[in-house]
């Protein structure tokens, strides 16, 4: 089932949300992932907020895994946790969207 991601990044900006596009080998305003059916980010008085419709949360959880990991290999540093404070994930099921075909 298709699930709704709002991901709210304090404190971060528009232009390093498109330089870490540009570090994950994607452009802004290009083709999403693989399993994305929305992608919409938008700055906020705080920082930006990402809204996003995946196919399955199955399919957002394996990207944001397999982001984080060659994020961290490119900059050569060991993974490590977000804090709470400052990037919140919410995940709903999809509603009113049409089955895709």
């Amino acid at each position: 089932m298709a699930v709704g991601v709002v991901i709210e990044c304090k404190g971060a900006t528009l232009d390093q949300y498109d330089e870490a596009l540009a570090k994950m080998g994607r452009a802004p305003r290009g083709r999403g992932a693989p399993g994305s059916l929305f992608h919409w980010v938008t700055a906020t008085h705080d920082g930006i907020r990402v809204t996003d419709v995946w196919d399955t949360r199955e399919e957002f959880e394996k990207f944001a895994g397999e982001s984080s990991a060659r994020s961290q290999q490119r900059l050569g540093s060991p993974p490590r946790r977000r804090s709470r404070s400052t990037t919140c994930i919410t995940m709903t099921p999809r509603w009113g969207l049409p089955d895709p075909a």
